[in-house]
């Protein structure tokens, strides 16, 4: 099988085309061509040939001039947060396997800075392609700019991936995602079977993809028991601890009658038990809380959370395995979905 993807104006052929010129894996031939490791004299010309024949340029090596290292870029809002930092290890634990670079970035959930990140990697040779991770905030002027973006990436023929954000109609990007609705749906089914029937919801931002579809699966699991839903048991703010605290405060001083909290994440979570524990409350005994995404604080808390498990490393890996390995237009295989399960730990009682 021979790479369809050709040089094209102002841009070299990648790395892929000349392992598969050559019949060797992506590893061998990133090090054949930078000499790194030990190859095989016979294997190294024969990657030599393919990449002079292909016309393929490395990318700048910074502690020597005269070589060049094939790069894996990856955009994140903020690097320092938790599921980004387990994205980010998974593609390293793929891209570095295959001999390449890890390039991270942070945009700080400026769409003007992704986009002229996106622009600036997309004319670097050293770039093999791009993976864009985390939710978005949906505008027209966000999805205009996606397909002018992933059209020129097309033309360039460098893979760009979105990871744990859905695409955008008529931009030809791969996707990496997850069950988001499922995910909420199961959380709150699972408070549904218990017997709990006032669930609060303490979601993120309007319009921010992630919270969009946990909050599509939080309506679904109600309708779904024939429960109406109320918007005065909806709380909504940034995705960090002090949101579920003072939405948990508002909530008790309202008198809302809630026997439950549905938190967006993790971190919203942590803020609801110690706001239900600062108001002489006890989870689970007067208030049952549960959460989403699973990172490592979930199991620290008091009680541990019962929460939703996302996957976020084989996320990562996923979305660098379409980068250095782009499957077949149409092979269904472009866009893979990962399911979610719920982790039960003692945040949550029964009813019955």
């Amino acid at each position: 099988m021979t790479d369809s993807r050709k040089s094209g104006p102002g841009r070299k052929a990648t790395l892929h085309a000349v392992a598969e010129r050559a019949g060797v894996s992506l590893a061998t031939a990133s090090r054949a061509l930078t000499g790194t490791y030990p190859v095989a004299p016979a294997t190294k010309a024969r990657v030599t040939e393919a990449a002079a024949e292909l016309g393929y340029v490395r990318g700048k090596r910074v502690t020597d001039s005269d070589h060049r290292f094939p790069t894996v870029a990856v955009i994140a809002h903020d690097i320092r947060q938790d599921f980004l930092v387990e994205i980010v290890s998974g593609v390293e634990h793929i891209v570095t396997g295959a001999g390449h670079f890890c390039l991270v970035g942070s945009t700080g959930y400026d769409t003007a800075t992704e986009f002229a990140m996106l622009d600036a990697l997309v004319d670097d040779p050293a770039i093999e392609g791009v993976i864009v991770a985390g939710g978005v905030y949906d505008s027209e002027v966000y999805r205009d700019g996606v397909r002018k973006q992933a059209q020129r990436y097309a033309e360039q023929q460098v893979p760009l991936v979105f990871c744990g954000r859905p695409g955008v109609d008529g931009a030809p990007v791969r996707t990496v995602n997850y069950d988001q609705a499922g995910g909420a749906a199961s959380a709150v089914s699972h408070l549904l079977s218990q017997g709990h029937r006032r669930i609060a919801y303490i979601r993120g931002p309007e319009g921010f993809s992630t919270s969009e579809g946990r909050t599509a699966g939080y309506y679904s699991a109600l309708a779904s028991f024939d429960i109406p839903i109320d918007e005065r048991i909806i709380k909504s703010g940034e995705r960090v601890r002090a949101t579920g605290y003072q939405a948990t405060r508002e909530l008790l001083d309202e008198r809302a009658d809630i026997t439950a909290i549905f938190a967006e994440s993790d971190h919203i979570a942590t803020g609801a038990l110690a706001a239900i524990r600062d108001a002489g409350l006890s989870v689970p005994g007067d208030i049952s809380v549960i959460g989403f995404d699973d990172l490592s604080l979930a199991q620290e808390t008091w009680p541990p959370l019962t929460t939703v498990h996302l996957p976020f490393s084989e996320l990562g890996r996923a979305a660098a395995r379409l980068v250095l390995s782009p499957p077949a237009p149409g092979s269904g295989r472009n866009s893979p979905v990962f399911g979610t399960h719920l982790v039960i730990r003692e945040s949550v009682r029964s009813l019955w």
